[in-house]
């Protein structure tokens, strides 16, 4: 098998152009367009339509692609096997985060795991929870870490740890109609639909959760594109928002904002190592995820804490 053909075609198709992928491999357009074309040859079907600009795959090249994909990974895994049988620990490891997760969390992760495992190349790939999600499915991430509220069938899960999802306010925005009878810091979803709410943008996990936690009509007076951003617009009075605690530490804001649990019980949601069911994790990536859990494990113990005082 010719892995590199596979490669050649695949990068072409990713880059709509045969100029652009000979550009990213590092060859001449005029070489990279023969070889394509001797593929095309070989297999007796057109894989691109050149008539149009930038070239597309035919129904043809579009399975050779999916198939390729395939075939690469299957590869891959071989690969990373055969260097933990081996010993070999020279590898790279491609995670996927988010912008605003990854500031959060790999300055706690990789100068622990870069100590431990110096000849290991760590890519990080930022992205949103769809499009991480996306490329974890085609093969091209090992690990995503996503903050995730319902397990699908689609993918492995590893908890890293559990984090408060809660509701910030800016001051005087919630009042005492909005909470639970004698609990100051506990907010009552279903007494809450005259607090102005800064929403996420559709498509956002947070707007996920969201979504769960207030079933009925809420006022939503502006829809913001982070997390970070619909907490500083909160701190500055304009209304509250649901952030999980992460955003909460990151972001500094105004100590006048309030953050209320969601009642009856705290609101958590599990911040997990997602791979494909079908990944090969070698000691490198077991070792990446515990050094996480070892990291965070501070966030799940502050939820404990707070679920025993609630009992207690």
């Amino acid at each position: 098998m010719d892995f590199r053909q596979l490669q050649y075609v695949l990068k072409v198709a990713e880059c709509g152009s045969i100029t652009k992928a000979a550009n990213e491999l590092y060859m001449a357009q005029p070489s990279l367009s023969s070889y394509i074309g001797k593929v095309e040859k070989e297999l007796g079907v057109l894989l691109f339509d050149r008539s149009v600009n930038p070239i597309q795959l035919t129904l043809a090249g579009e399975e050779y692609v999916k198939e390729a994909r395939r075939m690469l990974y299957i590869q891959e895994q071989l690969q990373k096997k055969l260097q933990d049988i081996s010993q070999v620990s020279r590898r790279r490891v491609r995670i996927g985060i988010s912008h605003e997760r990854g500031i959060f969390m790999l300055p706690r992760i990789l100068p622990v795991f870069r100590e431990r495992f110096p000849e290991v190349s760590v890519e990080v790939v930022p992205g949103s929870h769809k499009k991480l999600s996306a490329q974890l499915s085609e093969g091209t991430l090992d690990i995503v870490m996503l903050p995730t509220i319902e397990k699908t069938a689609d993918f492995r899960y590893i908890d890293v740890y559990e984090e408060e999802i809660m509701v910030c306010a800016g001051a005087g925005i919630v009042r005492s109609e909005h909470l639970y009878e004698g609990k100051w810091d506990m907010i009552d979803p279903d007494r809450c639909g005259s607090i102005p709410f800064i929403k996420m943008e559709p498509g956002h996990v947070i707007t996920h959760a969201f979504d769960r936690v207030f079933t009925g009509k809420m006022n939503i007076v502006f829809e913001a594109y982070s997390s970070a951003e619909a907490l500083r617009l909160a701190a500055a009075g304009m209304g509250a928002c649901l952030v999980s605690q992460m955003t909460m530490d990151m972001i500094q804001y105004d100590h006048a904002t309030r953050a209320f649990s969601i009642g009856p019980k705290p609101m958590t949601w599990s911040v997990c190592a997602c791979m494909r069911k079908d990944a090969y994790v070698g000691s490198v990536e077991k070792a990446l995820i515990q050094i996480a859990q070892d990291s965070m494990s501070r966030y799940t113990e502050r939820i404990r804490e707070k679920l025993n005082s609630l009992s207690e």
